[in-house]
């Protein structure tokens, strides 16, 4: 057995990086190449079916989530785009970047193209409420409406394996066909998305239309984005109109938003609008279990504590008495104040109501645990460490083990220079000094598992392998004086990290433990 001091390895920028996690107060950007959604590959088919309601076959275009298996259980919603011929790959590539980046999960997009007879578009008559001379075929957008009710989705449904939950995109003349299939027929779609929107269409007839069936649409619970071009374009399709008509008239169940973008086009502002239409969509989605912190803890009767939201999504609602949030319960920020004791819980509530999970922390009433004078025997500047080799899928048995080195964990420790950098196992212990009296919050960062002990009690269990994007926190009351403390951690492959932050009272912070008040004997 040898004994050597190594070099901190907690460096600022990685202290930086955790403390931005534990908080959750600032945004991750990450550089993407230029070919990231290209190389996200996705298998396309053309298909058609005949339409018994318009007399026509009628082609459209499926696109798959990437990934997709037939032969797989997983099942999805669908995005139906029409004008699909044009329409189609840009709302797909708009999607795929929405799915990359968590914001939406993995969709079915089916493009509608338009029928063309004698080289005439027929898009006017399909997509048109009324009848218009200046477009002599227009007016059929209701029997559109039942192709896509009794034939296209039944049809893409008995094909495809699907939720049942629908998107409509439409852009122009497409926009208002979404905003009156949204009148027509509400339940045929979750969400609709109208992009610069032809509301202006015979006398902004779809203003008075809206004015008379929103009252009615009740037991809904839809999403409507409407968007258009800031200036007297935003006007002159006639979305100020129904921005009106909705403030007064929109029931409770639909949730809508009217945008208008500066500096775009007819066509240009159709990205923006997909985007952020499907974003309304899923507001609250997440694939993962939200996080706070502290996680748990201990807090004196009648006493004030933060908690903090580690996640971007704002959509995210809590309870204090061990009730299931649901979208009427507070709303959580990114600082929460709680006083005593609460079994908490916090959910991301979807529009969509996704089965997003609930988190729970307890925060239970207790007192502070009991500090200690300094020991003559102890001296500041860091940990006592004891090194140890094996391989181990969770932290071992210390007790059963002879340490291959020991050492301080002084300003030289560092986990790179230990003798492996895989299958190992590290246990610091000695004494924390507390400078002040009150509440102080602990996390632990570790790839892989690691447990925290202060006093005889464990505060985190971060036990087996992960990585190192899993954080453990805990909250208590602390007196002035020392605690005796123990930290274990194990490696076995790959990338190794151990951080352990802590808050002070009042602060809100999340520093490394200063080594000047670390004891080691």
């Amino acid at each position: 057995m040898k004994t050597r001091n190594i070099k901190s390895r907690t460096k600022k920028s990685i202290r930086n990086r955790y403390k931005s996690l534990f908080y959750a107060s600032a945004i991750m950007f990450l550089c993407l190449p230029a070919t990231a959604l290209a190389q996200h590959t996705t298998e396309k088919t053309l298909d058609s079916l005949y339409s018994n309601v318009l007399n026509e076959q009628r082609n459209i275009q499926i696109i798959f989530p990437e990934g997709y298996d037939a032969d797989a259980t997983d099942v999805y919603d669908v995005i139906y785009v029409v004008d699909g011929e044009w329409n189609t790959e840009r709302a797909s590539q708009i999607y795929q970047y929405a799915t990359m980046w968590n914001i939406i999960p993995k969709n079915i997009v089916v493009g509608v193209q338009n029928k063309y007879i004698d080289g005439v578009n027929q898009r006017s008559r399909d997509l048109t409420p009324t009848h218009n001379e200046s477009q002599p075929i227009s007016g059929k957008a209701d029997n559109f409406i039942t192709f896509f009710k009794d034939e296209l989705i039944p049809y893409i449904n008995e094909k495809l394996p699907t939720t049942g939950l629908n998107t409509l995109i439409g852009a122009s003349h497409g926009g208002t066909f979404a905003v009156y299939t949204l009148l027509k027929e509400p339940q045929l779609f979750t969400s609709y998305i109208a992009a610069d929107p032809s509301l202006w269409w015979d006398d902004r007839y779809m203003s008075k239309l809206a004015a008379e069936r929103l009252p009615e649409l009740i037991d809904i619970n839809v999403t409507l984005h409407i968007s258009g071009r800031s200036g007297d374009a935003y006007e002159g399709m006639g979305i100020v109109a129904m921005d009106s008509v909705l403030k007064l008239k929109a029931p409770k169940g639909l949730v809508w938003e009217s945008v208008d973008y500066p500096n775009e086009t007819h066509n240009s502002v159709q990205f923006k609008s997909f985007y952020d239409g499907l974003k309304l969509a899923y507001r609250g989605y997440t694939d993962e279990v939200y996080a706070f912190h502290p996680m748990n803890g201990i807090v004196e009767k009648d006493s004030s504590f933060y908690v903090f939201r580690a996640s971007e999504n704002t959509a995210v609602h809590y309870t204090v008495d061990g009730t299931e949030p649901t979208s009427s319960s507070p709303k959580m920020e990114e600082t929460t104040v709680l006083k005593g004791a609460a079994e908490f819980r916090a959910k991301a509530i979807s529009v969509r109501d996704n089965d997003n999970d609930t988190a729970i922390g307890h925060f239970i009433e207790g007192e502070a645990l009991k500090s200690s004078a300094k020991s003559r025997k102890t001296t500041s500047g860091g940990l006592n460490y004891a090194y140890y080799e094996g391989e181990w899928d969770k932290l071992p048995n210390f007790k059963k083990l002879k340490p291959v080195e020991t050492g301080i964990a002084n300003k030289d420790f560092k986990l790179d220079n230990l003798p492996s950098e895989d299958n190992f196992a590290i246990m610091l212990n000695g004494f924390f000094e507390i400078k002040e009296n009150g509440q102080y919050t602990f996390a632990i960062l570790s790839d892989d598992g690691s447990k925290f002990y202060l006093g005889d009690k464990l505060l985190m269990d971060h036990d087996g392998m992960h990585d190192n994007f899993t954080i453990q926190s805990y909250m208590l009351p602390l007196k002035t004086g020392f605690y005796p403390v123990r930290l274990e951690y194990f490696q076995k492959e790959g990338d190794s990290e151990y951080t352990l932050l802590y808050v002070k009272p009042g602060s809100t912070d999340a520093i490394p433990f200063p080594l000047e008040l670390q004891y080691h004997k």
